[in-house]
């Protein structure tokens, strides 16, 4: 299936500002962060996952979901922080899970190779009010996108006056149309996991005993 292509204008604005980067155009939050007032950080750190070790880690939390009864929000705490365990090993986060908040993540492809360690992951995922943003970033080779190409046409028309004369001149009129190209381009797949860390107090009276997942 075609993929979004991310325009240049779109890069651009990213880069000099005032538009939403992706990550945060594509970030979900975690449900219980509407219920919540967490502050701003003044930065985060990045921690970069290889693709293959989050997907499996993805992979096997699906396969526990499916094979259980209970909704995700109806988890006993002690089955809740185990899960919470498993995606801060998998990240590679140096947290307990009684410190950790999962605030959100983001998700989008893009045909723009990006810096998983450039200003602007840091900068939202501080905005949002968390400490460590864990990137992954995935190769997924040659894939169909849609991008606009533009074909302009000049027209050329006699000019006739009220008695039906033809005059001289003649008027041209230049149309401009976008045409939809399927153009195969390099392709990435990005993942971003938002975490904040606390003291146990504090993530205990967020969270109710009840650890946030992703």
């Amino acid at each position: 299936m075609p993929t979004r292509l991310l325009t240049p204008l779109f890069v651009l604005c990213v880069f000099l500002g005032g538009c939403a980067s992706p990550w945060e155009e594509h970030f979900r939050p975690a449900r219980q962060l509407a219920s919540v007032d967490l502050s701003a950080r003044e930065t985060a750190r990045v921690i970069e996952v290889e693709w293959e070790r989050l997907s499996a880690y993805e992979r096997e939390a699906r396969e526990r979901a499916i094979n259980r009864d209970e909704r995700p929000d109806q988890l006993e705490p002690s089955e809740a922080q185990g899960e919470l365990v498993a995606l801060l090993d998998a990240t590679r986060v140096d947290a307990s899970p009684a410190n950790a908040l999962v605030l959100g993540s983001s998700r989008f492809l893009s045909t723009t190779l990006l810096d998983p360690y450039d200003h602007a992951v840091r900068a939202f995922a501080a905005k949002v009010g968390g400490d460590v943003a864990v990137v992954s970033i995935e190769p997924l080779g040659l894939r169909d996108t849609v991008e606009y190409a533009t074909r302009t046409e000049w027209y050329e028309r006699d000019v006739y006056d009220r008695t039906g004369r033809r005059r001289g001149d003649r008027i041209e009129r230049r149309v401009d149309e976008s045409i939809p190209v399927v153009v195969p381009r390099e392709t990435w797949g990005y993942t971003l996991i938002v975490l904040r860390l606390e003291d146990e107090e504090t993530v205990r009276a967020l969270t109710g005993g009840r650890p946030w997942l992703p």
